[in-house]
Parts: structure tokens; C-alpha cells; sequence
């Protein structure tokens, strides 16, 4: 089923759907989104102007898709510039400003509730956009809030996409538990990790593992 610009779901509720196509109509300043489900959103150009903080007299000149996962797309821009916009952005409303609570704090949440219950999440680090089965999330040696998960897909510095990393919340954007779900741990996974100085939630051992510890 196609639908044009249908009722976007409550921040954090969305289903997630590969992208299909992007295209930018210029009579009616919007993209069309189409997701891979069926579903086709008409996204003003404006809003995506001002999340990205794109100068007003900036022309489009090409749209994106991002290649490897298609959960996002990028809109590059006469002066240089690159809007970024993930699938969430285009089929959610805005996150509710919680009185007395940080945008870290809802991270956090986020990422320990993934970990309980073993869920996968999304978000952008480094301008890529990750897949990841977080493992443990506390501390750093540094004092910084950061996480140890082994990354499914998406981006790397280091030009390794999959493998376990680590990731300080700080640097993190557009974080989401998409609500897949994974087994267990990976085999390398260590509760104690030597990264951090304090850890505040992490994954049971292996079975495996657990066995050679006794």
C-alpha cells in the first residue's frame, strides 16, 4: 500500500523499513520518501533545512540514498553543504522535551533497555549511520558515558564495519532501539571491559564462555 504523507507515529515507534527511493520535487519544495513497506512520505524541504542547519539561500543539486544499509539519505547542496536524514526522521514526529531530563539521559535509557532486552540499535557516529548489538554500556577510563557493541553494519574510520567497537554517547545521533532482536553476546565479550572504570549495564556471558570461567 502507497500512502502519501500519512500521520507520522510517536518518536521511538516507528517500523523500520529499508529506503527504496528518494526524489526531490521542486514545484513543491519536498522529497518524496519511499520506503521498501510500501509507504511514501512527502518531507518538507524546510524541515530538513533547519535540522541540519542548512543556510536559506542553499540549493539542492543531488539526493543520496545511503548505500550499504538504505536507513538514511543525504541531500547535497551548491555551497558544500550535506543534510543528513535518517529513515526515523521521515516517518516519526519530533522526541517531547522531558522537564529535568537531558537528551543524554534518554540515550542512556535507550541503550540499557537494548541491553536487557537484547535489541538491536541505530544510530549515526562519525556521519555514518550504524547497526549495532550493544554489549556493554558504562564509564570510560576518561569519564565519559560510552558503549561496547559489535557493530552488524554501516560506517568505520578504521574501514572494519562489522566488529565490536566502542562509542561514546556524546558522539552519537539519532539513537533508536529498532526493536530486532539478537541471541546473545558475542563470543568476545567481556563484562569487565578494560575501557571502562565503571559498567552500568551489560550482556550475560556466553554459555560458552561462562563454562570456561568456572
Amino acid at each position: 500500500m502507497k500512502m502519501l504523507n500519512p500521520l507520522k507515529v510517536l518518536f521511538g515507534t516507528a517500523k523500520w523499513s529499508r529506503l527504496r527511493n528518494v526524489s526531490f520535487h521542486q514545484w513543491e519544495d519536498a522529497f518524496e520518501v519511499e520506503f521498501e513497506d510500501g509507504l511514501s512520505f512527502l518531507e518538507p524541504h524546510d524541515t530538513i533545512r533547519k535540522a541540519n542547519s542548512i543556510t536559506p539561500k542553499a540549493l539542492p543539486i543531488s539526493v543520496e540514498v545511503e548505500p550499504e544499509t538504505r536507513s538514511g539519505f543525504f541531500v547535497h547542496y551548491d555551497n558544500g553543504q550535506t543534510a543528513e536524514v535518517s529513515w526515523s526522521f521521515i516517518r516519526e514526529l519530533p522526541p517531547k522535551e522531558s522537564k529535568g531530563r537531558s537528551m543524554l539521559d534518554e540515550m542512556e535509557e535507550t541503550i540499557i533497555s537494548a541491553i536487557k532486552s537484547r535489541r538491536v540499535i541505530q544510530f549515526t557516529y562519525a556521519d555514518t549511520v550504524r547497526i549495532v548489538e550493544p554489549q556493554t554500556y558504562g564509564i570510560s577510563t576518561a569519564g565519559h558515558p560510552v558503549l561496547r557493541g559489535y557493530q552488524l553494519s554501516g560506517g568505520s574510520k578504521s574501514g572494519q564495519s562489522a566488529g565490536l567497537k566502542l562509542y561514546e554517547l556524546a558522539k552519537m545521533f539519532a539513537l533508536r532501539n529498532t526493536g530486532e532482536p539478537f541471541s546473545k553476546a558475542q563470543a568476545a565479550h567481556n563484562q569487565k571491559d578494560s575501557a571502562m572504570s565503571k559498567v552500568i549495564a551489560s550482556l550475560p556471558l556466553p554459555s560458552a564462555a561462562r563454562a570456561s570461567a568456572r
